[in-house]
């Protein structure tokens, strides 16, 4: 009797993906798209790099942050440019700060992550003023101040799926606490103290907050256009006025006062590549615009601020659940720190 081989079950046509096949492809391309984003340092911070659904990623921080400044207040007159009869009254400023922390970041789904953050601040910084002349020494002081800062609390939702070569789109929302050492709670040096005239004013010690709530929502845009990844975002940054204290320089009691310092705009873009499949690059840029604080509802002139900062990112992958990230910042406005170095090592972890 014949032999009868049964009929292959029908599947996909040589060369057809099917249904599962496809889905794992572009989770597995967005998975990529995500490396490469978490090199650029501002979308570590701002928002824009997703955590999975179930997996909450840990992800110790250490940032050492770089600035000096030079500034030169004229008490007297010039005849002739260059020539000034009176004193000059130089102050040249040295910041360095570094901030230790973590942040928490949780996939509620595939869309949606919640996280927060947890700084320690050191900052060490180093003033010396005095009038420019032949007959007085310059003042040396050395404030100095360590401990929690600010905590953040954050959100970010992805808006559109990023099908058919459309850019995804990314909502974040983070929210500033104040629970670091307020400006305005720091004892300051005034009249009273030796070389008071000069120095008064100045901080004693060093704040590790800001004193204010703030409020950032913002948007990430990111398209991928193999081999490379374009991002940029955009967001505003509501400082929340409050009533505070600001301490006397005379020495004499503490003036309470409404002050609002201003609101402020950032922009940020940049690109990046996969080297390879464990190293990823990033170069971007970020500037924020700071508007113009006011005090009783009365502008401060002179408050407003750019700060211009160009970033460069790298990333290594140890595994498929850790990683480590190095962010160096170049400052190019002078209200930005001069240079900033990000080390970062996120660790995640899968719970469902």
């Amino acid at each position: 009797a014949p032999v009868v081989t049964p009929a292959p079950a029908a599947g996909p046509a040589a060369g057809e993906r099917g249904p599962s096949s496809a889905t794992e492809a572009a989770a597995a391309a967005r998975r990529e798209e995500q490396r490469i984003l978490s090199t650029d340092p501002t979308l570590a911070r701002v928002g824009g790099v997703l955590t999975p659904r179930g997996a909450l990623s840990v992800e110790p921080t250490l940032e050492y942050g770089y600035g000096e400044n030079t500034q030169a207040t004229v008490n007297g007159f010039s005849i002739v440019p260059g020539i000034t009869f009176g004193t000059v009254d130089i102050r040249q400023n040295t910041q360095r700060a570094t901030t230790a922390s973590v942040t928490l970041r949780y996939g509620i789904t595939d869309r949606f992550e919640i996280n927060t953050r947890i700084p320690y601040v050191f900052r060490n910084d180093t003033i010396e003023t005095g009038p420019a002349d032949v007959n007085a020494s310059p003042i040396l002081i050395s404030p100095r101040g360590n401990g929690i800062g600010d905590i953040e609390f954050g959100a970010s939702y992805q808006i559109n799926a990023g099908m058919n070569d459309w850019p995804i789109f990314i909502a974040n929302l983070r929210v500033k606490s104040t629970t670091g050492r307020s400006p305005f709670e720091v004892p300051i040096y005034t009249t009273n103290d030796p070389q008071g005239g000069f120095i008064r004013g100045l901080e004693r010690e060093l704040p590790t907050g800001t004193g204010f709530w703030s409020v950032e929502p913002g948007v990430t845009v990111a398209w991928a256009s193999d081999p490379a990844v374009f991002f940029g975002g955009i967001r505003y940054i509501w400082n929340i006025a409050d009533t505070v204290d600001l301490q006397n320089p005379s020495g004499g009691p503490a003036t309470r006062t409404r002050l609002d310092p201003g609101d402020a705009i950032g922009v940020n873009f940049g690109v990046g590549f996969a080297m390879n499949e464990r190293t990823s690059i990033s170069l971007g840029y970020e500037h924020v615009f700071v508007m113009r604080s006011s005090q009783e509802g009365r502008a401060i002139a002179g408050s407003t601020a750019d700060i211009g900062t160009f970033n460069f990112g790298l990333a290594y992958r140890v595994s498929d659940s850790v990683s480590v990230n190095l962010g160096v910042g170049i400052g190019v406005t002078d209200s930005a720190p001069d240079a900033r170095i990000i080390l970062r090592v996120p660790v995640r972890f899968n719970l469902i």
